[in-house]
């Protein structure tokens, strides 16, 4: 366990510093346990049940800034556009305050928005195959 964090220490790191941004952003704890992070990612979590279809119809997508966002709206049958759009903002609203949680939980809350990208670029890669995100240009791709 202990080497897979180390991997994992070193990928974020390597990721920061690819990104421009600070490498002791990377040292930042991302998975915090704190009650406020704990509620959080267990709303994340069951709302992502419902996400899922529209995930992989390609409805929407994980944008470049680790949002989720509508990609083809067409894609979204008429009585549910209302309701996604709900758990959407729920969804980025959840994500922004993850990493104020985490930032505050780590003694920083000034760093919320390296922790931010960091977190952003953790959904990006949990992202699955199949699914839409953001490339470095703003562009939708099948991941």
């Amino acid at each position: 366990m202990g080497a897979l964090r180390s991997v994992a220490a070193a990928g974020a790191m390597a990721l920061a510093a690819a990104s421009g941004m600070d490498p002791a952003a990377a040292q930042l704890n991302l998975d915090v346990n704190s009650p406020p992070a704990v509620v959080l990612r267990h709303n994340m979590a069951q709302r992502h049940k419902y996400l899922l279809p529209y995930y992989a119809s390609g409805a929407i997508g994980v944008a470049r800034d680790g949002s989720v966002q509508v990609r083809e709206p067409e894609r979204i049958p008429p009585r549910g556009r209302l309701p996604l759009a709900n758990d959407l903002a729920k969804e980025n609203e959840a994500r922004a305050q993850l990493a104020q949680e985490v930032a505050r939980a780590a003694g920083a809350p000034a760093r919320a928005d390296e922790v931010r990208a960091l977190l952003a670029a953790r959904f990006l890669a949990q992202a699955q195959p199949g699914w839409w995100v953001q490339d470095q240009q703003g562009r939708w791709v099948r991941k």
